[in-house]
């Protein structure tokens, strides 16, 4: 994994130190991603063209985060013919990487050949189709010096970040990376590796504006996140800032065959056949769960395939030496269904000597405080006073007590039932269950950075939900041991497992329910295509560049592309069956699955949202009824 950042600037027109600010903001978040390497590079470019005659500089900023191969590839890397890549993804499937290999040279020795075709066309579709051909999560930026093309892009689903700042003037810039910030004229706050807060200024010759009123709403007009609609080629010879559209190509996924080049989509719509009364699976009275028929057996045991050679392209071949006291991997962990099952399989392919953290993050929230001690209040205003005579030591265990339960929040809870669970079928391996508990005053702390992070988007719900992540993948915190007491713990994990997906293939929110109820099988069809389809467009460039900010690359096996190659084409009924209730027939499959796994608790575990499962959401007073579209204020 690795943070990639570029500019190109008109030399004639904005001196190198006008950007200078800016750009050191930037290569600080930058280096947070990768913190095993960082490198630039830079050259010139006199563009002449039928429009005019400019001096451009071209800017290379990189961090990478040693996982592939024996020895670290540095970016960003430029080839013998001094073509330069810039690449944040992992290829597993598509193209053969040794295990000793980085991922980042086997490309860019593709690339490189590729490059040398004089057919413009031809090199083109070569071009793309290497893209087209990998499987795994991916952006990049790429420079082929003799053709002067600047290629980027995203991978079909858009699971690493990549925004784009396109210059608006004369005097502005070109700005591709992997993470933007919201305001990049006044005064910055990063955090740094010791986890505390220092200011970077502004040249005091800048243009500042002012710090914006905390009543005020965060908007952002700098940067947008660069669609995952297909791979981008801006011709430099071309290029000017009035010709930046004209200079601009756009090779698009398509999942139909169509005569422009174009990448074809990695997988195809889902299947639309509408189940008859007998193929539905009846209730077992009992269980109190639906019937597994032949059919719903084979798409069981399928699915074990799939989703475990998924978690195990995930959760193999990452650098380091095994060792029983730290581990490399580790969940983004609540306790429930989606998560449960990939711990289970992923204990089959991580060695047994190494651990496996699960990271678990709990809130304290004062409004929700607040209307628990109201209610003790009044339930204490029906009874007698009682005298309090204990001793101190009893006052001090109870005040301990009373801290821990203000962190007993549903995913805290679920959590420490499933991590009992995994060591049931599991008793060999080392489950690290990592209580993260989040002070409010911390969430203040960090407020303005995870903004920066979540740009551009700015809605209250990306808000709690990043700040999830982040203190999540910030994996600070503790464990217990058998008697109780705490140990504290900071997570090493280089990989972190989601379980992203699973719901909107398998029908889990609640929004499916409906669809189903006004439209039966049809409409929750409908509903199901429409989520996958807007997957790209919704969360996993943001999830990026949260839980990147540790130097932890996230990964996502239910997006693998042959697991949502399966379940694309697998019947909606075998799937979900949503005449049962919730717990049951929402992601009925993976629930069949869970079972198998011999986590018959966690199969009846129902969907619930990360933000009010750990309470990071609705956290101020007073703030009950806003809704998590609304802007977030500074």
């Amino acid at each position: 994994m690795c943070g990639i950042l570029f500019c190109l600037r008109n030399c004639q027109i904005s001196p190198k130190e006008d950007i200078s600010n800016e750009w050191n903001l930037l290569k600080e978040k930058i280096s947070s991603r990768g913190p095993d390497s960082t490198l630039s590079t830079d050259f010139n470019l006199e563009l002449n063209n039928n429009l005019n005659h400019n001096s451009f500089n071209a800017l290379f900023y990189d961090s990478v985060l040693h996982i592939r191969g024996i020895e670290i590839t540095k970016q960003p890397y430029t080839d013998s013919n001094g073509n330069i890549l810039c690449w944040n993804g992992e290829i597993y499937d598509g193209i053969k990487v040794p295990d000793d290999t980085s991922d980042t040279l086997i490309l860019s020795n593709k690339l490189n050949e590729i490059s040398k075709d004089t057919d413009e066309l031809l090199m083109k579709k070569n071009f793309i189709n290497i893209f087209e051909t990998i499987q795994g999560e991916w952006a990049f930026i790429y420079y082929q010096k003799n053709q002067n093309l600047l290629w980027f892009g995203r991978d079909y689903l858009g699971r690493r970040s990549l925004l784009l700042h396109k210059p608006i003037n004369a005097n502005d810039n070109l700005i591709i990376t992997s993470v933007g910030q919201l305001d990049n004229n006044y005064n910055n706050e990063i955090v740094n590796e010791k986890d505390e807060i220092t200011t970077v200024n502004n040249d005091e010759n800048h243009n500042q504006k002012e710090i914006p009123n905390e009543s005020e709403e965060v908007t952002n007009d700098y940067w947008e996140e660069i669609k995952a609609d297909g791979i981008y080629c801006l011709n430099l010879n071309e290029f000017s800032i009035d010709n930046f559209d004209n200079a601009l190509s756009k090779y698009k996924w398509s999942m139909e065959d169509i005569s422009d080049l174009h990448l074809k989509a990695p997988f195809s719509l889902i299947n639309t056949y509408i189940p008859q009364d007998h193929e539905l699976s009846q209730i077992d009275q009992s269980t109190n769960i639906p019937v597994i028929n032949e059919p719903i057996q084979k798409a069981i045991d399928q699915l074990e395939i799939v989703l475990g050679e998924a978690v195990r392209k995930r959760m193999t071949n990452i650098f380091g030496e095994s060792c029983s006291d730290s581990s490399k991997v580790g969940l983004l962990f609540s306790g429930g269904l989606d998560c449960m099952c990939l711990a289970a399989l992923a204990d089959r392919y991580v060695p047994k000597n190494e651990p496996i953290d699960l990271l678990n993050v709990s809130f304290e929230n004062p409004r929700l405080q607040n209307i628990k001690q109201k209610k003790q209040e009044q339930l204490n205003n029906n009874k007698k006073k009682r005298k309090l005579d204990h001793n101190n030591q009893k006052n001090e265990t109870l005040m301990e007590e009373d801290l821990d339960k203000v962190y007993d929040v549903p995913d805290r809870i679920t959590g420490r039932k499933g991590v009992e669970e995994l060591r049931k079928i599991c008793p060999h391996r080392k489950w690290n269950f990592v209580e993260i508990n989040i002070e409010y005053s911390e969430t203040q702390k960090y407020r303005k950075h995870i903004m920066d992070l979540l740009c551009p988007l700015t809605t209250l719900m990306d808000y709690s939900i990043g700040m999830s992540f982040w203190f999540a993948s910030r994996g600070k915190g503790f464990i217990r041991k058998e008697d109780g007491q705490k140990i504290n713990y900071q997570s090493k994990a280089k990989v972190l497992l989601s379980g992203l997906g699973a719901d909107e293939q398998l029908c889990g929110y609640g929004r499916h329910r409906t669809h189903f109820r006004n439209g039966s099988w049809k409409g929750l069809i409908e509903e199901t295509q429409l989520d996958i389809s807007r997957i790209s467009t919704r969360n996993l460039g943001r999830d990026d560049r949260i839980i990147s900010d540790f130097g932890r690359e996230v990964r996502f096996p239910y997006l693998d592309e042959q697991v949502m190659s399966y379940l694309g084409q697998l019947p909606i009924h075998l799937k979900a069956d949503l005449r049962y209730p919730k717990g049951v027939g929402e992601k009925l499959l993976l629930r069949h699955l869970a079972r198998k796994l011999n986590l018959p608790s966690s199969s009846m575990e129902p969907k619930r949202a990360v933000q009010f499962g750990a309470r990071a959401a609705k956290m101020e007073l007073g703030c009950g009824k806003t809704k998590g579209t609304e802007k977030l204020k500074y």
